[in-house]
């Protein structure tokens, strides 16, 4: 009697540890889900709609026909993250 009592109560706390489980691995996802809307929301603050004005930092001549620009904000303020594919062409 005592040991299905212990068995029982044993069971118990195996589920409950199972929930417990479960409940922090939703919440990190939880958690996850909202670092990366920060960090959007961060990186759509750093965009700017308009014009905005630049200064050549830095040009390069890559070969006989092509050079590369490094441009600067005139304000200073900084700039959104890179994505492939952004570029100028002239």
């Amino acid at each position: 009697m005592v040991a299905v009592e212990i068995f029982r109560a044993l069971l118990r706390l195996n589920a409950e540890r199972v929930q417990q489980r479960v409940g922090l691995e939703k919440l990190q996802a939880q958690l996850q889900a909202m670092k990366l809307r920060f960090r959007e929301a961060e990186q759509a603050q750093l965009g700017w709609n308009g014009l905005r004005k630049f200064t050549v930092a830095k040009k390069i001549t890559e070969c006989e026909d092509i050079c590369a620009f490094y441009l600067k904000p005139h304000d200073g303020r900084p700039l959104s993250a890179f994505k492939p594919g952004q570029y100028l062409t002239f």
